[in-house]
């Protein structure tokens, strides 16, 4: 460049001529090469690329700019450089390309002289010729750094990069074949590369190969390369062609085992979570945020009835949902992809089958992660929930009967106090508002005017019809249907009942109405009717309805023997003595079938509610019993009868007493039944609790139970040395049935309770003996 700069200066006949560079970045001009300047600093000569330079202008002009007097200049100042040495005209033009000027060329003269056109082009010509031997340069420069970064690349690559010519030959190979196969460069060089293919990945690299050549397209295909070891190794290779003259290909190869065992591994994998996931037992879904069902297993056509392919992409899950739980699965959704972490991750759902069969569920949901996308597991729990629902019912149904045995067994019970109470169970089990209980038994109703009714609901309007027996032939209207087909039945739209003769106008009107026969064997003896339940009757209503008929129809039963040993003053011992013997068997019937029915209860606390009723019928039965086997008919040896209760109680919680100590201490003492029956009841429902609550994990203590007589009373004392009662505790207002009924039989003898405080709990009743009423 400096050589260039002499020759220039010496035919343009100049004082000064120079190269000056372009600096983009700098925004300024270096010198590179000059003729005639004094810059002996050591720093390059720069020079600002505005209007402060004539070099400078000449590039915001883009053309040649001749100066013929810098003095009389107007279009730029300067440079500083000019001026120092003297300079007086001169021309200056661009070198390279306007758009991208490697920098300026410029001449000067001490003396004033006019460049002519002529001139100006052959700097011009100058310029151009070293602009482009400049970038011829940078060129060859650029290509070898390139041939050396791509020579690099290929030489350090972690692929395999050969070159093949048109019979696969191998023209080149990078040193990572070593690494790949074992075989340095220079061993495949010459070699067919289908020598070295898996026998079972030759055809297909051939038909590839063929492919690239006619297609002339880049193509990428995984298979099998021998290594020198004898074992093979999975690539994938890259390959396209290279110069189509000749059909020389250019492939890039990698080793894939790595991705290939992975993948395997994966399948292998998928293959084990698909079987979960097809065999989980439970339906599984991918639900996204507007309910769309994206994923389903085999398990929802078992669950749903219907196949996953008319679901998947087409159907929103909320299409299966109850309306009811739809808005409650939509609010949590939301307030789920909202963040909310208060909201239960299992529930309960209703769901309608492809039968438009109402169903139970249970779904377990949470967000997959990185998603708003639901993943949910799904289990049909309707016949889980239909056995808890009858276990609920039949638990109902015997609190009921518990109820109504009292009164049921209780000697002085009418039958009028017995059928309100199953009046009053009746309503109860079936949320029913009106009803009534009646009897067509004219030998235990006593009626001079043959009411079919012995209990009637007359507050709640529903009032049962009269009649006399010997004038019926058939019963008319809606009571009367399930009297003349002794079937129950029930209806929830009455007045389209094919019996339905209307009803007074003074009469409630009917919503619905369900009726059960009261029987015994073949025998019609009275009837229990409802009304107006607050949802609708049901077939477990009336279920419910007939084991209270069944309760009911004993106590017609026990009434007519009743009745039979009243009018049999002849045979009074003997009656007697029968009536207890068959009350007996009845409360070991009833015993019998609670121990039955709790065989079929998994609940815990139903099956104890089961064994407390069975334990208190026992405690009656064990009262006839010894009244049947004693020759005194109106007392009870209570002796006798403690031993045998607490026996009984102590065998029948015999896993929680063996490590409990007893003391029983009971004078002679004789009571009648009426005061006999109570005490037996509350000594049941103590020694219950005492049982059940005094020891708790195994602990030992001891039971203690004396009667004796004080004055003209008697004092119960029962009691334990176990943990005690709560504080506070008042017998009075506790919810627990057993210590509700101890405190109404002890009002029932006109006795009075007492706390003894101390360790344990200790009960003090102080009783008479009731009057006893006359049988007859």
């Amino acid at each position: 460049m400096q050589a260039t700069m002499e020759i220039v200066a010496k035919a343009l006949s100049v004082d000064y001529s120079k190269v000056l560079r372009f600096i983009p970045a700098d925004h300024e001009l270096e010198m590179e090469a000059g003729v005639g300047w004094d810059v002996s600093n050591t720093v390059p000569y720069r020079v600002p690329a505005d209007l402060d330079s004539q070099a400078g202008f000449t590039l915001m002009s883009e053309k040649p700019v001749v100066v013929e007097d810098l003095s009389l200049e107007t279009r730029f100042s300067g440079p500083q450089l000019l001026i120092d040495h003297h300079v007086t005209s001169g021309v200056s033009v661009i070198i390279g390309q306007l758009e991208d000027p490697y920098g300026v060329m410029g001449v000067h003269t001490i003396t004033h002289r006019f460049f002519s056109h002529k001139d100006v082009e052959f700097l011009q010509s100058v310029a151009n010729v070293l602009a482009s031997t400049i970038n011829q340069h940078h060129i060859s420069q650029e290509l070898e750094e390139s041939e050396m970064r791509y020579r690099l690349l290929a030489e350090n690559a972690s692929d395999m990069i050969s070159t093949h010519n048109l019979d696969t030959q191998y023209t080149y190979a990078s040193p990572y074949s070593f690494e790949l196969i074992g075989y340095l460069p220079e061993e495949l060089e010459g070699k067919l590369a289908g020598r070295f293919i898996h026998p079972d990945d030759l055809e297909n690299v051939v038909k590839t190969q063929e492919n690239i050549l006619d297609t002339k397209k880049v193509n990428t295909l995984n298979y099998r390369l021998k290594h020198k070891n004898g074992n093979y190794v999975w690539v994938e290779s890259t390959a396209r062609i290279l110069n189509p003259q000749n059909g020389e290909m250019i492939v890039i190869t990698r080793d894939i085992s790595e991705r290939i065992r992975a993948e395997q591994k994966l399948k292998r994998s998928e293959a084990k979570y698909r079987t979960i996931f097809e065999n989980t037992g439970t339906v599984i879904a991918i639900i996204e945020p507007d309910g769309m069902v994206t994923v389903l297993n085999q398990k929802f056509k078992e669950v749903f009835g219907i196949s996953t392919e008319e679901v998947v992409g087409k159907k929103r899950w909320y299409d299966f949902i109850y309306k009811d739980d739809v808005k409650v699965m939509e609010e949590f959704q939301r307030r789920r992809i909202a963040g909310d972490k208060d909201l239960p991750d299992s529930y309960d759902f209703r769901f309608w089958d492809v039968n438009g069969n109402l169903k139970h569920a249970f779904i377990n949901v949470d967000l997959i992660p990185g998603t708003d996308n639901i993943l949910a597991s799904i289990s049909d729990v309707t016949s889980l929930k239909e056995t808890e629902s009858k276990l609920k019912e039949e638990l109902s149904i015997n609190k009921s009967l518990a109820c109504i045995y009292t009164p049921l067994v209780t000697p002085d019970s009418g039958m009028g106090q017995i059928g309100e109470a199953v009046l009053r169970e009746a309503k109860k089990l079936t949320n029913s508002k009106y009803g009534y209980v009646s009897s067509t038994d004219w030998e235990t109703t006593q009626s001079d005017h043959g009411s079919i009714s012995t209990t009637v609901d007359c507050q709640n309007n529903l009032v049962a019809p009269h009649w006399r027996k010997e004038h019926v032939e058939s019963y008319p209207g809606l009571w009367g249907h399930c009297l003349n087909t002794r079937e129950a039945f029930f209806t929830n739209s009455p007045q389209s009942h094919p019996s339905s003769q209307g009803t007074p106008r003074d009469h409630i009107t009917l919503k619905n109405f369900l009726s059960v026969p009261v029987l015994l064997g073949d025998e019609l003896v009275g009837q229990i009717a409802l009304a107006n339940t607050e949802n609708q009757y049901q077939e477990e209503d009336v279920k419910a309805i007939t084991r209270l008929a069944e309760f009911y129809a004993l106590a017609i039963q026990k009434k007519r023997s009743d009745d039979k040993i009243r009018n049999s003053l002849k045979d009074k011992e003997i009656l007697l003595q029968e009536i207890h013997h068959r009350v007996k068997n009845n409360m070991q019937i009833i015993s019998s079938l609670l121990n039955l029915q709790s065989s079929f209860i998994k609940d815990p606390e139903a099956i104890d509610v089961f064994r407390e009723s069975q334990n208190r019928v026992k405690s009656m039965a064990l009262l006839h019993e010894n009244l049947y086997q004693s020759r005194d008919m109106d007392r009870v040896d209570f002796k006798q009868y403690v031993k045998k209760l607490t026996d009984n109680l102590l065998i029948t919680y015999s896993a929680s007493a063996g490590h409990i100590h007893r003391e029983i201490r009971v004078e002679d003492v004789k009571l009648n039944i009426e005061t006999a029956i109570p005490c037996g009841l509350i000594i049941n429902e103590l020694l219950t609790n005492s049982l059940k609550y005094a020891f708790p994990n195994g602990e030992k203590g001891t039971l203690f139970l004396k009667i004796y007589a004080k004055d003209d009373k008697y004092v119960l004392l029962l009691g334990d040395d176990g943990v005690g009662l709560p504080e506070n505790f008042d017998p009075e207002s506790t919810q627990t049935l057993g210590l509700r009924l101890v405190h109404n039989l002890v009002n029932q003898i006109d006795g009075h309770l007492k706390i003894i405080p101390g360790e344990g709990t200790c009960f003090e009743i102080m009783f008479q003996e009731l009057q006893y009423k006359k049988r007859i």
